[in-house]
């Protein structure tokens, strides 16, 4: 049974950064049960969005993290993947990804200069004597003087269940909703909006699903919204366009295109079901009836609710991109539990951020400043 000085439980993005910034003098291991770094090559659409240039702790769900993003930001970031052989650029809205545009190099980049051991299996308890013990699901048990926990939070409790620690509660985070009577015409459409709820707003592509809507700016609308259910989201359809214009347009379409079916009276400014939804959201009757019909009340209908579409949120989608929970950072110190020797980093402490790189940058600063402790510790 070989002992180590560290082991990194998780080969994740934390667990990666923190193995590649610990001193060689080390004996340290990674122990994952799949391939180190598996889950970075679905990241940005496996393009590895990992930065912003606009990182600020206003992105994350506390403002503790304002502390390690002075000792590791987004610059130290660019500079670290630079050094390991990964170029980048941002794009218009700050998101940094590898020029090669491929997750895969970055997997590669972390993956190809370790100087620790890899052992494969997935682990199942946590104990501790004189040293921490790691015991495998083969029964293979691993002995360390102290212990990083980098893998995420969905087992944590149950690998931690002797030590008593204050966990978070669980919630899926920057994910989609299930809507009360979704309208199944919808399903496959996307539209550029703002959405509202909670007195939250965000901006950008909303897309609907078979029962309820999804996209980025739903991800970090949830992100941001209690864990009520149900509650409403007002949709704002057409954000470039007042709401007077629209009523301005349907107006001259009712005096020049009067002969048009009332149906189509939203030709070309809103796709074909969409136009269908928002007129049967209005009750507006369109059989047997042309353009040259619609009343200026009908037209106030329509404009209203293409800019306060409502929806009812009723839960959460599982396939959240990140799962909160873990250990606050409030019960840490400089990753540090009560539990002399235990240590946590990455999606293990109940930080999220929303998208746009922010959570792979939490993971690669978490993991880096760790292992600065560790160095100066051990």
């Amino acid at each position: 049974m070989k002992t180590y000085d560290i082991v990194i439980i998780g080969g994740g993005a934390s667990g990666l950064m923190c193995a590649n910034n610990l001193a060689h003098i080390f004996s340290v291991a990674v122990i994952d049960g799949v391939a180190l770094g598996k889950k970075l090559l679905v990241t940005g659409n496996g393009r590895c969005n990992f930065t912003n240039i606009n990182l600020d702790s206003a992105f994350y769900n506390t403002k503790q993290v304002q502390k390690y993003i002075k000792e590791f930001d987004e610059k130290d970031t660019i500079k670290f993947f630079k050094e390991m052989g990964i170029e980048s650029f941002a794009d218009d809205e700050g998101r940094v990804y590898p020029l090669s545009e491929s997750a895969k190099d970055v997997q590669k980049a972390l993956t190809q200069k370790l100087s620790c051991d890899y052992i494969s299996g997935k682990v199942i308890r946590l104990t501790k004597k004189d040293l921490f013990e790691i015991t495998l699901e083969s029964g293979e048990v691993v002995k360390s003087k102290k212990v990083v926990m980098a893998c995420g939070n969905r087992n944590i409790e149950e690998i931690l269940s002797d030590f008593k620690l204050p966990f978070e509660k669980k919630e899926p985070v920057l994910c989609g909703f299930k809507v009360k009577g979704f309208d199944k015409s919808l399903f496959g459409l996307r539209e550029d909006a703002i959405l509202r709820a909670e007195n939250f707003e965000e901006k950008g592509q909303v897309q609907f699903r078979k029962d309820g809507i999804s996209g980025i700016v739903v991800f970090n609308l949830s992100a941001k919204v209690k864990d009520a259910k149900p509650f409403d989201i007002e949709i704002e359809l057409l954000p470039e366009i007042s709401e007077s214009k629209i009523e301005d347009i349907l107006v001259y379409r009712r005096k020049n295109c009067g002969d048009f079916a009332l149906s189509d009276c939203l030709l070309g400014i809103l796709k074909g079901e969409l136009a269908k939804y928002i007129l049967k959201e209005c009750k507006i009757l369109t059989e047997k009836r042309t353009l040259s019909r619609l009343s200026d009340i009908e037209i106030k209908s329509i404009a209203y609710k293409i800019k306060h579409l409502k929806m009812t949120c009723t839960e959460k989608y599982d396939d959240c991109q990140v799962l909160s929970g873990g250990i606050s950072l409030k019960n840490l110190s400089d990753f540090q539990s009560e539990i002399k020797g235990l240590y946590f980093c990455g999606e293990s402490t109940n930080v999220f951020g929303v998208c746009g790189g922010y959570n792979l940058q939490w993971a690669w600063l978490s993991g880096y400043c760790l292992a600065k402790e560790l160095n100066k510790n051990l």
